[in-house]
């Protein structure tokens, strides 16, 4: 049964409410950084430590050592969680012996770009897919259905349910690049509704603003976060009276805006991915941040990718 913390005295010694107190400051990019982070850590704890030992180079660490180490990774984010760096996670990872996911947030900010160049290493990705689930079939198809196993069926169908094909989301089109712009548009237009409508993807209609981050941050939504990563991975339910003691030491909020803004932002940004799961036709929160994160570096791209 999950302890249930009634008091300030049982929260996590290192978590201090102050250490986010410029987060209407920071940037979008760094936004889209430091939720990416909390969303690794968030897959880890969830996943189970028995998963996390897939993620280990040669020696596998015991059970204790795998607690040692999620235990270690949230205790560096609460004491410095504003810090947008890699390299102290990637030591902490080394020192375990654990492959490090150093860099992944910006690898996920970038695969994020609605239109990229196909890589070698795209191709052979689609070869792949196509040559394990490309043979499957439905009868909306109109086309003969030709068995597949159940694994790789739950695999296609969850795909499907999240408006993603089995290209992480992506979809191969070839342009021939000698044709004029105006022929050019108005293809990738009607390939873009026969794609949207095969998926039953609406308009891409939400946005993120800057006035959106500030309401974030004085929501304390990233310092909420942190403390239910601690809730998880010590098996810990904290009533709404502590979390607004810990959130809103001067009062700002109550645990009727805790119940009705706070906490339904926050299930946003901890769980919806790609195509929101509740709404189909629009993009996730984080695919919009990550919008608003690209129109923030192409105004000043030195900044985030010096030479």
């Amino acid at each position: 049964m999950r302890k249930i913390i009634k008091s300030m005295d049982d929260m996590p010694r290192n978590f201090d409410i102050s250490k986010y107190r410029n987060m209407d400051k920071i940037s979008a990019f760094d936004w889209h950084i430091l939720l990416a982070r909390r969303h690794t850590l968030l897959f880890y704890i969830e996943a189970g430590i028995n998963e996390c030992n897939r993620y280990t180079l040669e020696k596998k660490p015991d059970l204790d050592k795998q607690e040692e180490y999620l235990l270690e990774l949230l205790n560096l984010t609460l004491e410095n969680p504003l810090n947008c760096s890699d390299e102290p996670y990637i030591g902490i990872s080394e020192k375990y012996g654990i492959a490090s996911d150093g860099r992944a947030s910006l690898g996920y900010f970038l695969n994020k770009k609605a239109i990229y160049q196909i890589e070698g290493w795209d191709l052979m990705f689609f070869y792949d897919s196509w040559r394990r689930y490309g043979n499957y079939t439905t009868a909306e198809d109109g086309r003969l259905q030709i068995p597949i196993d159940d694994l790789h069926k739950t695999a296609i169908d969850n795909f499907s349910k999240e408006g993603k094909s089995l290209l992480r989301g992506m979809y191969p089109i070839l342009v021939n690049p000698y044709y004029p712009n105006n022929e050019i548009f108005d293809a990738l237009g009607e390939e873009l509704r026969l794609i949207r409508k095969k998926f039953k993807i609406g308009k891409t209609t939400r946005q993120i603003t800057y006035q959106d981050l500030l309401k974030w941050s004085s929501y304390k939504v990233l310092a909420y976060f942190d403390l239910k990563l601690w809730e998880l991975l010590h098996g810990t339910k904290t009533t709404k009276t502590v979390i607004c003691r810990a959130l809103y030491d001067k009062g700002e909020y109550g645990e009727d805006n805790l119940r009705k803004s706070v906490e339904p932002l926050l299930h946003q940004l901890m769980y919806a991915d790609c195509i929101d799961s509740s709404d189909e036709s629009e993009w996730s929160i984080h695919d919009a941040l990550a919008a608003l994160a690209r129109e923030e570096i192409g105004k000043n791209p030195a900044k985030y990718f010096p030479e």
